[in-house]
């Protein structure tokens, strides 16, 4: 693939994202949790299968650029989402439309179903709480590392099954890239 450089600005960005912004439509990627005909797109995904997918109405309420390199092409996002909402495709999509091409090189998710990293935890720190309360003669139904590692997947069942469904805010930083498709 050709590497050429990338010249866009920071108004260039900023310009764009409004358009990105609100009540949009957006492709659910094949590596998601996504069902098509009872599999999972991830799943199909990993036996090289890809099948058509249809856009999904997702909400951005907040979309800012918090910072750009124009030397490097880098970048931060601020993110307000819906469920439902892939930063992944999101980045993808803004890239596209500004000619360059993007990639996300890290996400960290800011706030989920009403908690925010001001009010996070370590697993280290659930384990030393669980393993106070019971000295303490709070009762587990289960031991507290299986207690904890339970909870991780009911978590995650209910976030991937859209149970849980409040906005979440996630910082995304971007690098900037143009490898055009070979025909």
């Amino acid at each position: 693939k050709e590497n050429k450089p990338v010249s866009i600005s920071v108004s260039d960005i900023e310009n764009l994202l409004p358009e990105f912004t609100g009540d949009i439509l957006q492709l659910p990627p094949m590596y998601s949790a996504v069902q098509k005909d009872g599999k999972r797109l991830y799943e199909l995904a990993r036996q090289g299968i890809e099948v058509e997918r249809e856009k999904r109405s997702v909400n951005v309420s907040t979309l800012k650029l918090l910072d750009y390199d124009e030397a490097s092409n880098t970048g931060k996002l601020l993110v307000s989402c819906s469920k439902g909402t892939y930063i992944r495709s999101l980045i993808d999509d803004i890239g596209a439309e500004l000619g360059c091409g993007a990639v996300m090189t890290s996400l960290c998710r800011t706030s989920a179903c009403g908690f925010t990293l001001e009010n996070a935890i370590t697993i280290e720190e659930a384990k030393e709480l669980a393993r106070l309360a019971e000295e303490n003669g709070v009762l587990f139904t289960t031991a507290p590392d299986t207690f904890l590692g339970a909870w991780e997947q009911s978590s995650r069942k209910y976030l991937d099954d859209g149970i849980i469904g409040k906005p979440v805010t996630v910082h995304a930083q971007v690098t900037s890239h143009y490898e055009p498709e070979t025909p």
